[in-house]
């Protein structure tokens, strides 16, 4: 009659976990993945103030020389 240790039971729950574990590491975002979306989203943002910028002053510009002819 042999027995098993009590050790083998919990080694074989601790083997069960481990890949939920390393599919977590694989899960991470990159790095460089994520410097390249902020970057993007800065342009974004720099490119619409531009727009608005520009359309304030073309408004400004407009309004100006149609109350400097009359």
């Amino acid at each position: 009659m042999t027995t098993q240790p009590k050790e083998k039971k919990v080694s074989l729950e601790v083997n069960q976990d481990l890949p939920d574990i390393k599919n977590t590491h694989k899960m991470r975002p990159n790095i460089d993945h994520l410097v390249k979306r902020i970057m993007i989203e800065r342009r974004k943002e720099k490119k619409n103030s531009i727009i608005m910028m520009s359309f304030v002053l073309l408004a400004f510009a407009s309004l100006s020389l149609f109350f400097t002819k009359f």
